[in-house]
């Protein structure tokens, strides 16, 4: 094998490594993106952990919740429909301590009707008892006070 092959063999090595990345790895880079406010580098980077993992898996919550964290500033009402399904479909791994770190997700980034649609579909799930969400129902009233969507949402479902 010549010098060129030899770099050829090399960079394919690479290329397919990299397309190959353990999910894990991909999972720790897709949280640095997000701490690093790249949502859409975290969003590829949690897509790509899901694509090798089953539901059944044990990181597969954690991957599915970051992809759920970095959909809340462009696609939020999908995030909120996300979380709700992995909610469904894993209850013995998700509780209402990730509907509240998502739903404070969703106000920090002030989409406030779509942490109001999330709490509250959650809320209905407990069966009308969570002073949890309660509590969240509240910090989104606080900081959605001057959001028409936020008031007219509220108000709607008799949180005002």
């Amino acid at each position: 094998m010549n010098l060129k092959q030899s770099v050829s063999a090399v960079l394919i090595a690479l290329a397919l490594a990299a397309c190959n990345s353990d999910p894990q790895e991909l999972i720790n880079e897709g949280l640095a993106a997000l701490n690093s406010g790249k949502s859409a580098d975290a969003l590829e980077k949690f897509d790509k952990a899901l694509g090798q993992l089953k539901p059944e898996d044990a990181l597969y919550v954690d991957a599915k919740l970051g992809l759920v964290e970095s959909m809340i500033e462009g696609q939020p009402k999908q995030a909120a429909d996300e979380l709700l399904a992995l909610a469904k479909s894993h209850p013995a791994q998700f509780g209402e301590k990730q509907i509240v770190y998502i739903s404070g997700k969703m106000v920090s980034a002030r989409k406030y009707v779509e942490a109001v649609d999330l709490v509250h579909e959650s809320i209905q799930r407990a069966g009308g008892e969570s002073p949890a969400l309660m509590a969240q129902i509240e910090l989104i009233k606080k900081n959605g006070a001057n959001d028409k969507g936020a008031n007219d949402k509220l108000k709607s479902l008799g949180y005002l």
